[in-house]
């Protein structure tokens, strides 16, 4: 029925429509909606933040519409852009920008809350509205084949503009069978956190397995006041539905692991989860022993991007077993390898940066020659950005982003080594290493620190724990932090990645404040 629309409005094949609306039910019939349409979803939920960024993915994808759910925050789109009612009760508008020449709709979703009463009072309640349309009024392309686009999905944009990753139909099939592979079963239902919209976030058990998959619904969440971090929240979900499988990320795992579970469930002990799959960035030694303590009884951890689906896993049931950043072998018909900054191959343990051959990897960037050519080699391998190593067995470790790597004079420094020293450390929950300015090492090392509940040490006593722990042998890859920064929490990407780029300013600007 939405597909109706978007055909009735002017939008379909081949069209690309910006989606702006949050995990909730609302985001899912527009997501599915367009595609069936003929269309594709451009992802752009973080794109509100700045006009900039969101302007420039609307242009990349030429896109003709935009899907958006009116608040009270001033959002992007509607700086110096009246609106202009267009048809089907001002549920569709007119709306023209600039910034944006291809762009001719505003698709307005509401739910009839006391702002968007007063404030878009002509626009219908969403769900109730689609409930009124006959069956006359519904639509379904039947021009789309495999090799049309199904997604346009878009990188975090922590180093620069996001970046938008055309997925045809056929790479989405294929991405969605290569996560399948993780699972040790057919998985009836699971818990997802993740965004829709993001790779990540993409149902990709529902296509494969038809699996149910449970979400928070962000507008309720805004609507009663709650946040994302209130981790308690997911505990009572998985509860209530019953669910036994989760996709979380680390920093959500870390989050429920710390939960006091009494204070949720007073009168019993709510069971844990049978495994859950995990991945986005390097997984911390302590995450995996936590979760497996109190969270579930088997974590996955796996390695991938937006650019490659996944490509590696690794299933941890003791803790013993893990070291941190251990993906696990590649995927059956992926092809890895470690090459120096000149493109040598390299052996087995030694670091190196880390590249992929697979038949899920992306065809390049939308509209975006440049970074498109940067992000494979001549002899057509995917460069990732990222450091790591194969053990012998074929095993890959994946260390760090390259970005992140503090150039300590004419040491280079991997943040991982020092953060799990450092979380070894009496009184330390959580740590990242980032580096600063330094006029005559060009950077030095900091670590931002968010102390235990009720813990006082300072930057010097957490210095000589370090001290005492790396006394020998010492490693001149791993050193004391020069600086030390105290905390209560850091800045994430989509609430679940570390904004390492933005944590270093804000670091650095504190340490030039004291």
């Amino acid at each position: 029925r939405f597909a109706h629309i978007l055909k009735s409005s002017g939008i379909g094949y081949k069209d690309a429509v910006v989606n702006t609306v949050p995990n909730s039910l609302e985001r899912l019939v527009t997501d599915i909606g367009i595609i069936l349409a003929g269309a594709a979803p451009v992802n752009a939920m973080p794109a509100l933040i700045s006009g900039e960024i969101f302007f420039s993915t609307a242009r990349r994808s030429e896109a003709k519409a935009i899907v958006v759910y009116p608040v009270k925050e001033k959002v992007i789109w509607e700086q110096k852009n009246p609106l202009q009612p267009s048809g089907f009760e001002s549920f569709v508008v007119d709306y023209r920008s600039e910034q944006a020449p291809k762009m001719m709709k505003a698709i307005l979703i509401s739910r009839k809350t006391e702002w968007q009463c007063e404030h878009i009072a002509t626009v219908p309640h969403f769900l109730e509205f689609l409930g009124t349309l006959s069956e006359e009024q519904q639509f379904i392309e039947s021009q789309i084949v495999p090799s049309d686009v199904g997604y346009y999905h878009t990188t975090t944009g922590t180093t620069g503009m996001q970046k938008i990753v055309p997925r045809l139909h056929s790479s989405l099939l294929k991405v969605a069978a290569m996560v399948g592979q993780m699972a040790p079963c057919r998985l009836p239902i699971l818990f997802v956190t993740l965004n829709l919209g993001w790779n990540s976030g993409f149902p990709f058990m529902f296509f494969h397995f038809g699996s149910i998959c449970v979400m928070i619904d962000d507008i309720d969440l805004r609507n009663n006041g709650l946040k994302r971090k209130d981790v308690a929240i997911y505990w009572h979900a998985i509860d209530v539905e019953s669910i036994p499988f989760a996709h979380l990320s680390p920093t959500e795992i870390d989050g429920m692991a710390r939960v006091n579970k009494t204070a949720v469930f007073p009168d019993r002990q709510p069971r844990k989860l049978a495994f859950v799959v995990t991945g986005g960035l390097p997984i911390k030694e302590s995450t995996v022993s936590s979760a497996l303590e109190s969270v579930c009884d088997s974590i996955v951890v796996f390695y991938g991007m937006t650019e490659t689906g996944v490509v590696s896993y690794n299933v941890v049931s003791k803790a013993e077993q893990y070291r941190e950043g251990e993906c696990g072998r590649l995927y059956r018909g992926v092809q890895g390898r470690i090459t120096d900054d000149a493109g040598n191959i390299l052996p087995a343990d030694k670091i190196g940066n880390i590249e992929f051959k697979t038949e899920a990897v992306f065809d390049g960037f939308l509209n975006n020659v440049e970074k498109t050519k940067e992000a494979f080699t001549p002899d057509g391998w995917l460069i990732t950005a990222d450091l790591g190593f194969f053990k012998p067995d074929g095993t890959l470790t994946v260390l760090c982003r390259r970005d992140d790597v503090i150039l300590h004079g004419s040491v280079l420094i991997y943040p991982t080594a020092i953060e799990s020293v450092l979380r070894k450390c009496p009184g330390v929950q959580e740590v990242v290493v980032v580096p600063v300015p330094d006029k005559l090492k060009h950077q030095n090392i900091c670590a931002c620190v968010i102390r235990a509940h009720g813990e006082t040490f300072s930057e010097d006593d957490l210095k000589g724990s370090m001290d005492k722990m790396l006394a020998f042998p010492r490693n001149v890859e791993i050193q004391t932090p020069q600086h030390v920064v105290f905390m209560e929490s850091f800045p994430l990407v989509q609430h679940t990645k570390i904004n390492r780029k933005l944590l270093s300013q804000i670091a650095a600007e504190s340490i030039a404040r004291s």
